[in-house]
Order: structure tokens, then sequence, then C-alpha cells
């Protein structure tokens, strides 16, 4: 009866050891997050469950993206426009450049910048530093009203604790010596555009002169872009002039694309981060919000044909659109799209040609094509990187 009774205390001692190692392993688990079956936040309030979206990382592929970048240089070590490629010969040994340069190339700097900020590699920087004088020395005394996002660009290097005030005052003077035409006269340059282009277009080098380049090859309109560099200026000196041009320069450009029927998807994804400009730096009005969300729905996520909008600048406007709002349908789609340009646009994976890596330009929306173009690469790189 005894050894009965003492068979039945060690059950009973085992079973409260068992209860207790338990409860142990269950606080240490709600402590930690790994056993929160109600998805608690901070002091207990209660959320709706939602899945965590973790980027790929394409980290290893942004990093010889910018390695190829660095080496497409003219003798005056600035960036050349693109380079041509032979899908016969597998070589991409054509050479488009001319003596006006690549001014948009701030752009691959730009990037570079960024991926600087978050990985510390030592020879970014460098480049980056050797860039800004290359470009600046080269383009101090230009007008680069043709130039993509001069301002946006040069403003948010300004920002980097990485550049010395030297350089930055460089890049303030790029931008505040760009004389940009007022919202009236835009829709003059863009109708004295279009009766060039298809003089233009029968050139045989297009690519010989920045406005052949500009109007035919580069594939997007940059005064729908100019909302973005008012916003810019604002930024930089909060004058309320910048502000209201701003916005004057948005309402235009949105009455040019509806009398527009068909309209190159870049175009639009332009303009839509041109409004989510305003909202981001401006008063936070939320028509310009929606407006980049509209975009976005019509466009993008219900598009007949979806691999043809993982365009660069539509990249970007679902990365800014995700910044923004934290919703995870953005970042959903931006995940998509990178995998799209990683797989299908890259020269190291299913397109091989050169195995040099660098992407394929995206075509303004057409599939790639069979060239490269130096700020198109920046600008995935901006993509791709977490």
């Amino acid at each position: 009866m005894l050894k009965w009774l003492n068979k039945i205390d060690l059950l009973i001692l085992l079973a409260i050891m068992a209860v207790m190692i338990f409860a142990v392993l269950m606080l240490y688990g709600f402590n930690n997050n790994k056993f929160d079956f109600l998805k608690n936040t901070d002091k207990g309030q209660i959320t709706t469950q939602e899945t965590k979206i973790i980027r790929a990382d394409y980290t290893g592929v942004a990093r010889k993206t910018l390695d190829w970048i660095d080496k497409q240089r003219n003798e005056e070590g600035w960036y050349i426009l693109e380079r041509g490629c032979d899908y016969e010969k597998k070589t991409c040994d054509i050479v488009w450049d001319n003596k006006e340069g690549n001014k948009d190339g701030l752009i691959a700097t730009w990037a570079r910048l960024n991926f600087y900020e978050q990985h510390k590699d030592p020879k970014d920087l460098e480049i980056v530093k050797k860039d800004i004088d290359i470009f600046y020395e080269k383009y101090k005394n230009d007008n680069l009203k043709d130039s993509l996002w001069i301002c946006k660009i040069t403003y948010e290097m300004a920002q980097s604790k990485y550049l010395d005030q030297a350089q930055k005052d460089k890049l303030k003077k790029l931008c505040f010596n760009t004389q940009f035409p007022t919202p009236k006269e835009t829709e003059t340059i863009r109708k004295a555009n279009l009766s060039k282009l298809e003089k233009i277009s029968k050139q045989k080098e297009i690519w010989k002169t920045w406005e052949g380049y500009d109007l035919v090859m580069r594939g997007i309109n940059v005064y729908l872009g100019y909302t973005t560099e008012m916003m810019n200026k604002f930024s930089w000196t909060k004058d309320s002039q910048y502000l209201n041009q701003a916005k004057e320069y948005f309402d235009l450009a949105q009455k040019q694309v509806e009398s527009i029927q068909r309209l190159e998807i870049e175009n639009r994804c332009l303009i839509g981060l041109s409004g989510l400009s305003i909202y981001d730096l401006g008063d936070k009005e939320t028509k310009y919000l929606d407006y980049a969300d509209n975009i976005f729905e019509k466009f993008i996520i219900n598009s007949k044909e979806p691999v043809r909008v993982t365009t660069p600048i539509c990249g970007l406007l679902v990365k800014k659109l995700y910044e923004i709002t934290a919703d995870n349908k953005y970042i959903t789609n931006l995940e998509f799209i990178s995998r799209i340009l990683v797989e299908y646009y890259s020269d190291n994976l299913t397109n091989k040609i050169t195995f040099e890596d660098g992407f394929y330009k995206s075509n303004t929306g057409r599939i790639y094509a069979w060239y490269k173009n130096v700020v198109e690469n920046g600008l995935i790189t901006e993509i791709i990187r977490n």
C-alpha cells in the first residue's frame, strides 16, 4: 500500500514539474513573441494578423550592377549613355555616347550613394565623390532642365552625412543653376518636341546629340517630373513659391496626360511620383497620394500584361508608395517587379549574352531591348536593394 502511494506521489510530482516546465516555456515564448497567438503588439494591444513580407536579398546582384556601371565611362571619365548588344555575336561592344555626355548620369551616383549608406563599402564612397566632382566640372555652367530629377538627386545626396560641405554646395548649385520653363511654357515645349520627333527619328545615330537621346531614346518626358524638382527646391529653401509652382506643374501634367490616348507607362509612373513628392515633402494632401495609388491600381496591378509594367520608374513608384504607407500590397508588387527584373532583364541569368552583368533596357514597358542603359541600371539597383 505504501509503495502504491509513493508511486502516486511520484507521478503527481512529475506532473507538477511538467506543468511548471511547460509554464516557464510558455512565458519565455510569449516574452519573446514566439507564441503570440493573439498577435499582440506592445502593451497588449490586439491587431489583425498580417503576414510579414520579407524582401528577397538581391545585394549581390546590386553589387555586380554597380561594378558594371563604374566601367561604363568615356575618355573624360564620365558615364556613356548606353551599350548596344548583339545577341548573335554575344557582345555588348557598341558604345552610344556624345560630346554633351550623359546629363542623367548623376542618377547612377545617387543610387551608389544609397547603396553605400546601407552597406558601407569604402570603394563606393570614393566613386561617389569622384563622380560629383566630374559632373560638377562638366555641367556647372549648363542649364540642366532636360536632365531627369537634377534637383531631386542633388537634394537627396546633399543630406548624406558622408559628403563634406564643399560637395554639398556643388550639388545645390547644380540644382539652382538650372532654369526650368514655367508650367505654361511646358505645353509649348511639348508641342514643339512632337514636331521634332519624326525628323529626329530618321537620323542614323540618334544618340549623337543629347536632344535626340532625350526625345527619342530615353522614353520619358522629363517635364512631367518638374513637380518633383520644385518640391526639392522647396525642401532646400522652404520658399512657398516652389510649392505653388509644383502644384501648377502637376495640374498641367494631369491635363496633358488626359489628352493623350496612349501614354507610355513610364510617363504615367513619373507623374505618380510627382504627386507623391507633393504629398511627402509638402502639405500631405491626400489627393496626391490617391492619384499615385490610382496609377498603381489601374495601370500596374490590373495590367493585362504585368511583365510589361516592370519598368524602373514604375518600380520606384511602388517602392515610394510602400515607404509612405507601409501597405503590404505595395511591397508584394515590389517583390514581383524585382524578381522579374532580376530573372528576365539581367545579363547573368535567363538572357545571357556577355555574362558581364548589367540589365537590359526596359524599352518603355515593351519588354527588354538588346542594349544596356547606364541610368536605368542605376534605377534598378535602387529598386532591388533592400
